[in-house]
């Protein structure tokens, strides 16, 4: 993503036809505006009382609003189900690119093996959170976040599925009380006794990155390889560390952000004897990095005010191409709410690190054309999606127009393309607009955009349906499913509501989601389409 300048051209693309995206980049697609050719097929991954695998007899449970999900290019899907009247009450299953769903933890499952001396002591109690990654020619890597009965207490497991197989390697990441490496100054920092799902990162391989608190009150951002390999578990960043510039890391690390590869690492985090908080860019486990930006600093575009707290919440998106990579966060301006601006900056070039200018994408306060005269941008959400995206997914309220909340798409620092708002005809078959409720972009942690920018969400309509919808970057904006299609392998069973926040989540080529389903031979369950 390449910044084209500081000021902002603004504007909402409405309609059928994602004119923008498409004039931006990406292969054609679709037939036209008015009978658009939705991209792929409509299937069911896993219906509520059909077979889980791996459980005896089990059959699997409601699919809803709690269900863990993630999804990789290739349709690869991994899913957190419970089961019903088999061996295990719960378990951790994928769907493979050809359609077949195999088991790869169960709850009551012994933790795998994790190199000596911290092994993995009892059993998985339960799953927090899930990631799947494509891998590099090995099948998919499927990490999850647990907890355990027994001493290992929580800790990361991971397994490799092949493409035409059962799951395999499976592997103790990292448990609590595994000792943390030395820092960058050669401090003890001494066992693992925290981890937090929500600062965990898992990269296109399986590598791991996490932030974790040590008991010799040095924390940090580590990072190990997905077999827990000791040779590769390294500290990225500790407390005590050289900060850029200058102080030294403190200890309350709170943001993490990696690119694809995990070869940049982005950072919030306190500084003694420099800045009070800052976001930092390394790209190896040697240097200090860059300072991205830091409190009291002030960003363009936004008048008098500047970073209250750098950080603000949410995401911290890597993205990288040609040598290049940017930082992009969400920051908390000084003054009144609305105070939440979406920033960025450059911190490699031609491969080297170093910084660009700071710049603005997104501010409180910020006019935009095409939603009627005086529409300005109120509240800001950076959304998640999948490692190093290609375009940023930002969602607004809007004040003073005739919408008031939009989802915009954002390809550099000088352009807001707008995806979907509130007013909009929705897409074939029509026939009604969208209102301001967008469910599934309410959640946190769940890819609501794939890399190249193809945005994909749930949406309440104004005649009282619900559905599906799926901007393909490069192609059109389509639905997906509405609220009374019919739901495939349910033997004639119809969609229900989409007006709750369930999970709706894309790869490349691929959208995700759960749903009801009214009549026919399952109440619920997770479909594909791709």
């Amino acid at each position: 993503m390449r910044a084209r300048g500081t000021g902002f051209v603004t504007s909402l693309v409405l309609g059928s036809a994602l004119t923008a995206l498409s004039a931006c980049g990406g292969g054609g697609g679709g037939s036209g505006p008015t009978t658009p050719t939705l991209p792929g097929t409509l299937g069911a991954i896993a219906l509520e009382g059909g077979s889980a695998p791996g459980t005896g007899a089990g059959t699997f449970g409601a699919f809803g609003p709690s269900t863990l999900i993630d999804v990789a290019d290739g349709g690869w899907t991994a899913f957190v189900a419970t089961v019903a009247g088999g061996t295990s009450p719960k378990g951790l299953f994928v769907r493979r690119p050809d359609g077949v769903v195999v088991n790869v933890y169960l709850k009551n499952d012994a933790v795998p093996v994790s190199p000596s001396p911290y092994p993995g002591v009892g059993s998985i109690l339960d799953f927090v959170r899930i990631w799947i990654s494509p891998g590099i020619g090995t099948g998919a890597i499927v990490t999850a976040y647990v907890t355990i009965t027994g001493s290992s207490v929580e800790g990361l497991v991971s397994a490799r599925v092949p493409s035409n197989g059962a799951a395999t390697e499976k592997t103790g990441v990292i448990y609590l009380g595994r000792a943390l490496p030395t820092s960058r100054q050669a401090l003890n920092t001494g066992n693992l006794v925290t981890l937090d799902p929500d600062l965990v990162q898992v990269d296109d391989q399986g590598d791991v990155f996490f932030i974790g608190v040590g008991s010799n009150a040095v924390n940090g951002v580590w990072t190990i390889n997905r077999l827990g390999e000791t040779a590769l578990y390294k500290a990225v960043a500790a407390s005590g560390d050289f900060a850029p510039v200058n102080g030294t890391l403190g200890q309350a690390f709170d943001a993490l952000g990696i690119d694809s590869n995990g070869l940049i690492v982005a950072y919030a985090v306190d500084v003694f004897n420099g800045p009070t908080h800052a976001i930092i860019a390394q790209n190896n486990f040697q240097n200090s990095g860059v300072l991205v930006a830091q409190n009291t600093g002030q960003p363009p575009n936004v008048g008098a005010r500047s970073f209250e707290s750098v950080y603000g919440g949410g995401p911290i998106h890597v993205t990288t191409g040609s040598g290049t990579a940017f930082v992009v966060w969400e920051g908390n301006l000084t003054g009144a709410a609305p105070d939440i601006g979406v920033f960025t900056r450059q911190v490699l070039g031609g491969n080297i690190l170093g910084l660009g200018s700071l710049l603005t994408m997104a501010y409180p306060g910020e006019g935009i054309s095409g939603l009627g005269g005086g529409a300005f941008v109120t509240n800001i959400r950076l959304l998640d999606a999948s490692l190093a995206p290609n375009r940023i997914p930002i969602f607004c309220d809007i004040g003073g127009g005739t919408s008031n909340r939009a989802l915009f798409s954002a390809p550099d620092a000088a352009t807001l393309t707008g995806v979907v708002a509130q007013g909009q005809t929705a897409p074939a078959p029509g026939g009604t607009t969208f209102t301001s409720s967008f469910p599934s972009l309410t959640i946190d942690g769940i890819k609501h955009g794939d890399y190249l920018g193809s945005l994909a969400l749930s949406a309440v309509l104004a005649n009282g349906s619900s559905g599906v919808f799926w901007a393909v970057f490069g192609s059109l904006f389509f639905q997906v499913v509405r609220q009374g299609d019919v739901a495939p392998g349910t033997s004639g069973g119809t969609f229900g509501s989409f007006a709750v926040a369930s999970p709706v989540l894309t790869a490349s080529s691929f959208v995700v989601f759960t749903s009801t389903v009214a009549g026919g031979s399952s109440p619920s369950g997770l479909f594909i389409q791709g």
